[in-house]
């Protein structure tokens, strides 16, 4: 059982990732939000070699056709699974978002697979999203204004 705090915290960082995704405006990435039959992995909005010299080429190829792909390949059988033993369960047919969000809702037998793989094929939208090339190094601070916004929505659920 998770108790409110968590279940807060988790709709928290789905707040993040979402708002995320969409400064990303990536059309690919919008899928998170939308029931899907099988997850493709996205592709990246920037070459491999395009955030060095912070990431290389071979770190970001590793992160995103390894490590991605497994948790893709991974959650999208575990979803197979459960909507093929649970055909009429309207959570297994929601986006990975919504089960996420509602992970404590899940069947003990998807419940680890889709929380881990899942969860790590979102992290892994939200860690792309938030990257981007720098090719004329020049200095770039970060907004503050989202992550206050969201501070104060997030206090508001506690």
């Amino acid at each position: 059982h998770v108790g409110p705090m968590m279940a807060n915290l988790r709709k928290c960082f789905l707040l993040v990732a979402s708002i995320a995704v969409a400064v990303a405006q990536q059309q690919l990435y919008l899928e998170l939000n939308t029931p899907q039959v099988e997850y493709g992995l996205p592709e990246l909005p920037y070459p491999y070699g395009g955030l060095e010299p912070y990431l290389d080429n071979a770190t970001l190829r590793v992160h995103h056709l390894g490590h991605h792909k497994a948790y893709a390949k991974k959650m999208n059988a575990a979803l197979q699974g459960w909507r093929e033993k649970e055909p009429h369960s309207d959570l297994a047919r929601s986006s990975i978002l919504d089960i996420l969000a509602r992970i404590s809702e899940v069947p003990e037998e998807w419940k680890s697979a889709l929380r881990n793989n899942g969860g790590g094929f979102v992290n892994h939208v939200f860690y792309w999203s938030t990257m981007c090339p720098n090719p004329g190094q020049s200095e770039r601070l970060p907004d503050v204004s989202v992550p206050l916004a969201l501070l104060v929505v997030c206090n508001t659920l506690y």
